[in-house]
């Protein structure tokens, strides 16, 4: 194993793996975003045909959480990122960021609900 280590293929292999994951996941970060913008742009359209409809203001994302079985938080949560920053281009940390940073940027005082742990009863963070 040791030589291994210090094989020049090694570490070279060791830095493309690296570096593929470390891209996949921006990627997929920065495509989550997207997706909520797009979720969002196309709730916008149809914003008309629910003041037509007894659900109207708040009841709109509600009712569409609860009709997808998604969470409505984080439908508000959409609606105040795209709302505070309308060009996706102009989003903090650019394609650094991510929905997480995002609603940290939002309610930086916000405590979220993590989960306890049954073994010694704290509270248990992932790492960001």
């Amino acid at each position: 194993m040791n030589q291994l280590i210090k094989a020049d293929w090694f570490n070279l292999l060791l830095e493309d793996l690296d570096s593929l994951m470390t891209e996949g996941v921006h990627e997929s970060r920065w495509k989550l975003i997207e997706t909520y913008y797009a979720v969002v742009e196309r709730i916008k359209q149809d914003i008309p045909n629910f003041e037509r409809e007894d659900v109207y203001g708040k009841k709109i994302v509600q009712f569409i959480a609860k009709s997808l079985q998604r969470g409505e938080r984080m439908l508000y949560y959409a609606l105040e990122i795209t709302e505070k920053w309308p060009d996706i281009n102009k989003i903090p940390d650019g394609k650094n960021a991510s929905i997480t940073k995002l609603i940290k940027y939002l309610h930086p005082n916000e405590e979220r609900d993590w989960p306890i742990c049954p073994n010694c009863g704290q509270k248990i963070k992932r790492k960001s």
